[in-house]
């Protein structure tokens, strides 16, 4: 989606802002394609959400699971709204 926009959208670079939410615990794959697209494609400005992945589940005394999905909610959706 980030090279489209940056580069077949029509929208001026400089009304794009890209976003990366990290969860502390992303795969090292990840970590290198983002830092990618970010020096080659468009700046992504990083989220951190005040708890990582590893802190939440001690919080909430468990992994996420089926039955309880909280991580996406509490570190994606959640600090991408305060960005915004």
């Amino acid at each position: 989606m980030l090279i489209w926009m940056s580069r077949e959208s029509g929208i001026p670079a400089e009304q794009i802002r890209a976003t990366f939410t990290d969860t502390g615990n992303e795969a090292d794959e990840t970590y290198e394609h983002v830092l990618y697209l970010s020096r080659e494609v468009h700046e992504i400005e990083w989220i951190k959400p005040e708890l990582d992945f590893y802190q939440l589940a001690r919080k909430k005394g468990r992994f996420p699971g089926a039955k309880s999905r909280f991580c996406t909610q509490e570190l994606k959706m959640k600090p991408s709204k305060a960005y915004i």
